[in-house]
């Protein structure tokens, strides 16, 4: 489910599912191997069992914690998107955001229905890392300001202070 190939189709050899028997809170988690600040997540369902894709809610935590393997009962676990997300169309992508949540871990669970007992199938799994807010570029400060534009203006400053004490680095003495 994360290799790359985004087939709806089980023959393609990219689907994967939990137990043909059914599980009563079916799950599948993926490690980055490193945290994160994460973006959307995108689940792509399979076409011939499209139904298998429904209650589904994403996870994404820290650490697996200890003997937990349910996402939802990870350390540090945050739900992406809302409880309880419906029905995936058959052979569609679905994707939640998670804000900037910073996870090393992201985990789908079935939050089970009626029966008691699902099969979790998934063709393909996006992480998308968030971007970095813009950065502002620096500022001289106004003459008598103070806060972070005051602090640039002294280090400003010294600065040039100290070249105009020692000399340019590159001049001979």
């Amino acid at each position: 489910a994360v290799d790359g190939v985004a087939d709806p189709q089980w023959a393609s050899g990219s689907c994967s599912h939990t137990d043909p028997a059914g599980e009563a809170a079916p799950w599948w988690s993926v490690d980055l191997g490193f945290p994160k600040a994460i973006g959307k997540v995108r689940l792509l369902n399979r076409l011939e069992a499209g139904e298998r894709l429904r209650r589904w809610r994403i996870f994404a935590g820290t650490s697996p914690g200890g003997a937990h393997t349910d996402p939802s009962k990870w350390r540090g676990a945050a739900p992406c998107g809302p409880e309880g997300v419906g029905l995936a169309l058959a052979g569609g992508w679905v994707e939640v955001d998670c804000g900037g949540v910073l996870a090393q871990h992201i985990g789908v669970v079935l939050n089970g229905g009626p029966g008691g007992r699902e099969i979790l199938t998934l063709c393909e799994v996006e992480v998308l890392e968030q971007a970095p807010p813009a950065r502002r570029p620096l500022q001289p400060a106004a003459p008598g300001a103070t806060g972070d534009a005051g602090l640039f203006s002294a280090a400003k400053r010294y600065v040039e202070e100290y070249l105009h004490n020692m000399g340019a680095p590159w001049k001979e003495r």
